[in-house]
């Protein structure tokens, strides 16, 4: 519901009525607690407080490897990535989907937390440049223009719709849109509406309504400023950034209803994240590029590293030609020797 200001006071009231009362070391060691952690963590992560989200779900994913529920199991994981995600760490964020791919082969999971795994999956494939195989991974999950979304899939159709505009299919991400905004506005899910209407910021201005672009990021943020949600303007930064801008100066000159310490805390955020991703690109790999290069060294096969990662083989080969080509290396072997010595893997 995005009431995260009610939900966090009881779970801090929690902990710290079981800290007066001798028991804090148990709400670190019984599993039933992993609940409680991802949600302080998932908290915390929206409201871009990374470091206290990281704290709290190592304790979490700790908890979670005694936990007999799946579905938890794998929340645990998509809060985790979430929080890498905000961070800029794509290369941690990829191993836990990894590891979410292991748990979702051998079980069942909830419909939501499927929805959360695909958006995830799907926007690494989407930023590391391979929209085809974005499209197959979402067809394959049975998302398409037309299909009537259930409130339980609703959080699975974000990336979608920015691969949907990005192949200018206007008329199909706009339907979908205007469901999920109706569906969102319906229930009041106001985490929901909020990146709902980045979209259409996205849509907007990349079908060349840059007034009407900018319009709809200031109403998420307006949307966003009562229970301070900023994670969705982190997540979809690559998208928004060259609006961002705008939006800042019209709030700085104008009256809205975005509070100027949201403002501040929203541009320190995207400057740590921004100087995290500059400290990890010295080698000049993309994470992709870091990504097969890391199996390479677990002596995967290309098919094999195509398999992990989602992508085709073909879409491999031209990876390795560019680490090579980068590493000045012309062998496998060289390539990994080279990456290690640089400290890079």
């Amino acid at each position: 519901m995005g009431l995260y200001t009610s939900a966090y006071k009881k779970c801090s009231d929690l902990i710290r009525d079981m800290k007066e009362r001798g028991y804090s070391q148990l709400t670190k060691s019984e599993p039933t607690y992993v609940e409680l952690y991802t949600c302080m963590a998932e908290i915390e992560c929206m409201r871009t407080d990374f470091e206290k989200a990281l704290a709290d779900i190592k304790i979490a994913y700790s908890l979670s490897k005694n936990f007999s529920n799946s579905s938890y199991k794998v929340w645990v994981r998509l809060i985790y990535s979430l929080i890498l995600s905000g961070r800029g760490d794509t290369s941690s964020m990829m191993k836990l989907l990894n590891e979410i791919d292991d748990i979702i082969e051998h079980n069942t999971i909830s419909p939501s937390a499927r929805a959360m795994y695909i958006d995830m999956r799907g926007k690494l494939l989407i930023e590391q440049n391979e929209p085809e195989e974005a499209g197959n991974f979402f067809k394959n999950n049975g998302l398409r223009p037309g299909k009537e979304i259930s409130y339980l899939e609703d959080r699975g159709y974000f990336f979608f719709v920015l691969l949907l505009i990005t192949e200018l299919k206007f008329d199909e991400a706009e339907e979908i849109l205007s469901g999920l905004q109706k569906m969102s506005q319906a229930a009041k899910w106001i985490e929901t509406l909020i990146s709902v209407k980045v979209m259409y910021a996205v849509f907007y201005k990349d079908s060349g309504n840059k007034e009407k672009a900018v319009a709809s990021l200031i109403e998420a943020m307006e949307y966003a400023a009562d229970e301070n949600i900023l994670m969705p303007f982190v997540y979809y930064h690559n998208r928004i950034k060259d609006l961002l801008p705008e939006v800042f100066k019209i709030q700085a000159t104008t009256k809205t209803n975005i509070p100027k310490k949201s403002i501040d805390k929203l541009k320190l955020a995207i400057e740590k994240r921004e100087r995290f991703i500059k400290n990890n690109q010295g080698s000049g790999l993309s994470d992709r590029e870091l990504d097969i290069l890391r199996l390479i060294a677990e002596d995967l096969t290309n098919q094999e590293i195509a398999d992990k990662l989602f992508i085709s083989l073909n879409t491999v080969k031209t990876h390795l030609k560019n680490i090579f080509l980068k590493l000045d290396a012309d062998s496998r072997i060289k390539a990994v020797d080279k990456a290690k010595y640089l400290v890079i893997i």
